[in-house]
């Protein structure tokens, strides 16, 4: 994992990241110290005025019987 602080914009990658952060964050979870400094870094680089919710990805598996 490399997060680029030259860039302003967030990458793919950091913007999933912070999204898993705040969904984490906001169902109750409390995050170590160095996740808390990470999730103000990326929120202060985010140019959105909300968080969206994480992308749910569900994989279908085949039956077994």
């Amino acid at each position: 994992m490399t997060i680029d602080l030259r860039d302003n914009r967030l990458s793919p990658f950091e913007d999933g990241l912070l999204r898993r952060l705040f969904f984490f964050e906001t169902s109750g979870a409390t995050l170590a110290p160095p996740l808390r400094v990470l999730k103000a870094e990326l929120r202060s680089r985010d140019q959105r005025s909300t968080v969206r919710d994480p992308e749910v990805a569900v994989t279908r598996v085949p039956h077994y019987v």
